[in-house]
Formats: structure tokens, C-alpha cells, sequence
């Protein structure tokens, strides 16, 4: 009995706290407290701890695109003018398969002569980044990661309309709650 009610109170401050928000800071541009230079993951496209969005129709390539941007990180490489920071990656996958991603990957690694241990770390999603979050949370700390690709930004809403409010309102901040640089792809109507 007495257990329950610890958990219910510890329930009740993290509900308070999420919905008191970060306390109000003063920004004065100061460099000595936050830097003034960019802070890139895959410069010049990927920011540390922000969303970068890829939009086109499909067929465009842009999941290959995605996994050869991640091959590049988790290795520390430098090509056609774009400087990766070396990371770990999670691909968050709402499109293909397991297989497709493995597939493409050692593809990618023949044809680029990446290193052989070059690797993604890979999760096959369901349901939205929201309802996923907690899990994704613990293997994006246990795992060291560094960018996450999300693979698509319908999937990751929860398969809904985007025009809708919530959908990617809910998705930004879970998106936020990762800490990290993210490369999301989405798809635009044909």
C-alpha cells in the first residue's frame, strides 16, 4: 500500500514539473556563456541537438541519402563537402524493413569503401516517436547516440494528417526529449 502512494506522488511532481515548463532565463548574447559558433553534427546540414528536415517526393532517394549521411558520422568523414562529426547513429525506421536497411547499408559500404565496421544502429518503429519515446530515450543514452534519422516524419507523427496541430506538435516534442541532432525525411504530395 504504501509503495502505490510513492509512486503516485513521484507520478504527480513529474506531471508538476512537465507542466511548469524551464524557469525564464535572460539571454544577453554573452560568447563566454554560450558559444557563438554553430555546433554541426554534418556540417553544413545537421545541427547538434536540432531537427533538419529532407522533403521530396518518393523515389527520390532520400532514405539512401539518410544511410550514406550515417555511414559518414559513424566514422568521422569528410565527403563532397559535407564534415561529419564522428557519433553513433539511430535510424528509426517507419518505412522499410530490417532487411531493406542491411540491404542498403552494405551497398552503401561496397560502393563508398566505407570500413567494414562501419555500422547503424537500426529500430524498426510502429507507432509514433511520442508513444515510442521512452525506449527510444533509453537506447539513445545506452548507446551513446549522437543523431537519430527518423524515416519518415508521417510515420513518426503517428501516421496521421500533418496539417493537423497535434501531429507534429506532439512529434517535436518528443523530437526535443532525445537531446540530439535529427535528420527527419519527409515526404511531400504528389
Amino acid at each position: 500500500p504504501k509503495f502505490g502512494n510513492i509512486i503516485d506522488q513521484l507520478a504527480d511532481v513529474i506531471r508538476d514539473r512537465e507542466r511548469a515548463g524551464e524557469p525564464l532565463r535572460i539571454i544577453r548574447g554573452d560568447p563566454q556563456d554560450y558559444p557563438i559558433e554553430l555546433s554541426w553534427r554534418l556540417k553544413p546540414l545537421v545541427l547538434n541537438r536540432q531537427p533538419t528536415i529532407l522533403f521530396g517526393e518518393g523515389g527520390l532517394a532520400k532514405s539512401w541519402l539518410a544511410l550514406w549521411l550515417a555511414l559518414l558520422t559513424t566514422q568521422g568523414l569528410t565527403r563532397c563537402g559535407i564534415a561529419a562529426s564522428m557519433g553513433n547513429i539511430l535510424y528509426l525506421d517507419w518505412e522499410t524493413s530490417e532487411e531493406e536497411i542491411n540491404r542498403r547499408v552494405a551497398m552503401l559500404k561496397k560502393g563508398e569503401h566505407f570500413s567494414e565496421d562501419a555500422e547503424v544502429l537500426y529500430r524498426r518503429c510502429f507507432a509514433s516517436l511520442a508513444d515510442e519515446l521512452e525506449q527510444v530515450l533509453e537506447q539513445v543514452a545506452g548507446c551513446s547516440v549522437v543523431m537519430v534519422i527518423i524515416d519518415s516524419l508521417l510515420g513518426a507523427s503517428g501516421g496521421g494528417e500533418l496539417q493537423k496541430e497535434s501531429s507534429p506538435g506532439a512529434f517535436f516534442k518528443a523530437f526535443r526529449r532525445l537531446n540530439v541532432g535529427g535528420l527527419i525525411i519527409g515526404h511531400t504530395t504528389k
